[in-house]
């Protein structure tokens, strides 16, 4: 959720929930808990006070860029012990099963 907002800044609760495949009664719930750790905010549009804009707080996005830094020694883990190769070979694995559960 918070990588939805992070990437779209302002999106809609509605837009964020249908990406992540979450009912809008549940995601308003995960909302709620996000904003109450200080993690993300809601605005009202000024054009229609129905629609909720999300932003990510100052303590989201440092959030957000800790976990960057680990998916990202992750990542240099699993080179380093596959190799880049194989590496490129999981990684068209997986987005082949993605595709699937996709359909």
């Amino acid at each position: 959720m918070l990588t939805i907002i992070e990437l779209n800044p302002g999106v809609s609760q509605t837009q964020a929930a249908d990406a992540l495949g979450i009912k809008k009664t549940n995601f308003v719930a995960m909302i709620d808990a996000l904003e109450a750790r200080g993690l993300a905010r809601r605005t009202s549009s000024e054009n229609d006070r129905r629609f909720h804009a999300l932003y990510l707080t100052d303590k989201g996005k440092a959030l957000m860029s800790k976990l960057h830094k680990i998916a990202a020694a992750h990542e240099d883990s699993i080179t380093e012990r596959l190799g880049a190769a194989e590496r490129r070979q999981l990684c068209e694995a997986l987005r082949a099963i993605a595709e699937l559960s996709a359909e």
